[in-house]
């Protein structure tokens, strides 16, 4: 009962966020967030079409259901500080997207982020070995840390190196090394998750 409550309620805030969205006409946002409602209730969409009722939730699923939203949020978050660091301290020539637009990869990316991380904690995080969680948390951590030296590199190279052609050349290797960091470890990452998405699962939900 408590969850059918929950979900009504998030599907009613939901509808009248579309309604204002698509009222004042910022189309792209409202279909991102219809995309974003259809991945994060695809289960109890599914359970209602078939069997005309919500699907039970034991306690497994609940908790990847608030890991999954707790990643939502984060991300959220994190976008939001970063936005408000590029708006700030960028050009607006250089890096000026168009409110709609924002709000509609913002929107979007919610729910992809949602859907991955659900994905993980329901058929990958119980296959993976204790040595592969760790690579794949250190491949994520070098990951991030070379997009972000990528990312300073490109719009901040200014502010970081002086003006000098061996500042220069040091800039341009920072710049191609972190890209490759980055690559291999997207690799590395990608080609753990594959393995355990494929393996034999231990514990599948829904």
């Amino acid at each position: 009962m408590k969850g059918r409550v929950i979900y009504l309620f998030f599907l009613i805030a939901t509808l009248i966020v579309i309604t204002v969205l698509f009222f004042t006409k910022i189309y792209y946002a409202a279909v991102a967030l219809v995309f974003s409602w259809l991945i994060i209730s695809h289960r109890e969409i599914w359970s209602l079409i078939r069997h005309r009722k919500l699907p039970p939730i034991d306690e497994r699923i609940s908790e990847n259901i608030s890991k999954s939203l707790r990643n939502s949020f984060i991300f959220f978050i994190l976008l939001i500080i970063f936005t408000i660091l590029i708006y700030s301290t960028l050009p607006s020539t250089l890096l000026k997207p168009a409110l709609e637009s924002y709000l509609a990869v913002l929107l979007a990316c919610i729910g992809i982020i949602y859907a991955l991380s659900y994905l993980y904690f329901d058929r990958i995080e119980a296959n993976l070995s204790n040595m592969s969680e760790k690579v794949l948390r250190y491949c994520m951590i070098i990951g991030i840390a070379s997009l972000l030296i990528v990312f300073t590199n490109v719009f901040y190279p200014s502010a970081i190196y002086p003006n000098s052609e061996t500042w220069l050349i040091f800039h341009q290797l920072t710049l191609i090394g972190s890209a490759i960091i980055f690559a291999f470890s997207l690799i590395i990452s990608l080609i753990i998750i594959l393995k355990a998405l494929f393996s034999r699962s231990q514990y599948i939900s829904g």
